[in-house]
């Protein structure tokens, strides 16, 4: 019985954090490029071991009995799918078309402090003072060759071709004519679910030190347009009405459970 309450309490507490796995999903469905986190439920598959004995006396014959209960594990996972395209004219934002459902690029950009390379869907880039470009936080975005990009006339317009070539234009011999500038660095992952780790916003770095990005391919950049977030708000609340409903119904069994504990203590001879 009081297996039951522990697996019950545990229920609530895995819904806990569904719940705000989802709430977290929601507040982040206007940030372009954000991607959407699902939460995964595993059994739990450690050793069981006896209610009497030594902790170290591993059972494994079925219908041994688990002491003390464990809660589900629930491990965060990202889905990595195209949100939608939404143009809005701004010549410094860019979306990363792609033709497959998964990955097929990501724009590249720095860390502050030393701390690395970050990957993002978000190209609402602008212009800092020394005409690199930037993200809304500051970071500069990297160019092919894995410099910072720096546009050399940053008064002028500049245009991004398909393939990520930046453009502006130049007067050479009286003729003005395009003159490409830069490249962005469009990095790829085979497996991004397994090889990216969510670092807040819609920003990921690496997983381990041996995870190495690949040259994207497949993509179309898309100027004057931003990716949204691949957050559908509709399905986010049923989503928690769901999640809401599981931990009342486990609420419920605690609260029963408790109730029939009371009632044997109640009737044990002596009291």
């Amino acid at each position: 019985m009081i297996s039951g309450l522990y697996q019950s309490a545990a229920g609530m507490l895995t819904q806990m954090e569904n719940n705000q796995l989802i709430a977290e999903n929601l507040a982040a469905s206007a940030n372009p490029g954000f991607r959407r986190m699902q939460a995964t439920f595993e059994a739990y598959m450690n050793p069981l071991y006896p209610v009497t004995g030594e902790a170290s006396e591993v059972i494994r014959q079925p219908g041994a009995k688990l002491w003390p209960p464990h809660a589900p594990t629930i491990r965060t996972t990202t889905n990595f799918s195209q949100g939608q395209i939404l143009r809005d004219g701004n010549p410094l934002h860019l979306a990363i078309s792609e033709n497959g459902p998964l990955g097929n690029g990501f724009f590249a950009v720095e860390l502050p402090n030393d701390q690395g390379i970050a990957y993002t869907r978000c190209g609402a880039f602008q212009l800092n003072t020394q005409g690199e470009l930037v993200t809304s936080n500051g970071w500069r975005v990297m160019g092919e060759g894995g410099a910072p990009l720096v546009l050399p006339k940053p008064s002028q317009p500049i245009q991004v071709s398909d393939n990520g070539e930046i453009s502006q234009q130049e007067i050479t011999g009286g003729r003005q004519q395009l003159i490409i500038v830069g490249k962005f660095q469009i990095a790829d992952f085979k497996n991004p679910t397994q090889e990216l780790t969510w670092a807040g916003g819609s920003y990921f770095t690496p997983s381990n030190d041996s995870v190495k990005p690949e040259t994207a391919a497949n993509y179309i950049l898309v100027q004057g347009s931003l990716e949204g977030s691949n957050v559908n708000q509709v399905q986010e609340m049923v989503d928690m009405i769901q999640a809401s409903r599981a931990y009342e119904a486990n609420q419920k069994m605690l609260q029963a459970q408790d109730g029939t504990m009371e009632q044997v203590i109640r009737q044990v001879p002596g009291r």
